[in-house]
């Protein structure tokens, strides 16, 4: 009972985990009142026109335009991550792109999304996998003795009077 520090000396028969994680660049308008979702639809298609013409880059679009704040100031780069995380239109639109490909306008529960597709690789995620297993075992072993303990508090603390 309570928090154990242990040692790993050997591991033998270990799980591997690979995950496929994506490098995307995003561009997103998120609709309002004011914009619709008609309107928001045609920026992104000039957006794609405008690239395809070499007007304008997806970097330099997505710093004026995008309404994803994090993204934007690096001109609309998500970074490598597992397509997982993200919301599931974002995820599956990804999942349809080549290389260097930009996906047509979609909508997710952001809003509008254009997104070009920078990359895949496979990443040994074995430590992560293994750190997140613990963590929930741990995690599910604490939680069970705690919501034992507040039952029992609640139990004890409850009055019942029986009137006939």
């Amino acid at each position: 009972s309570g928090y154990h520090i242990l040692k790993i000396l050997d591991v033998k028969g270990q799980q591997h985990v690979d995950v496929t994680e994506v490098n995307a660049k995003h561009i997103l308008i998120k609709t309002s009142i004011i914009l619709s979702d008609e309107r928001a639809k045609k920026m992104l298609e000039q957006f794609i026109d405008d690239i395809a013409s070499g007007k304008s880059t997806i970097e330099e679009l997505a710093k004026e335009h995008s309404d994803d704040p994090g993204s934007a100031i690096k001109g609309g780069e998500l970074g490598w991550n597992d397509p997982s995380i993200y919301v599931p239109a974002f995820k599956n639109a990804l999942a349809q792109l080549e290389n260097e490909q930009i996906s047509k306008p979609f909508r997710s529960s952001h809003g509008w999304h254009i997104v070009k597709l920078l990359g895949e690789r496979k990443v040994d995620a074995t430590d992560n996998f293994i750190k997140n297993r613990a963590y929930q075992m741990l995690f599910n072993r604490k939680f069970s003795e705690e919501s034992e303990a507040w039952t029992k508090e609640l139990r004890g603390n409850a009055y019942i009077e029986i009137l006939d």
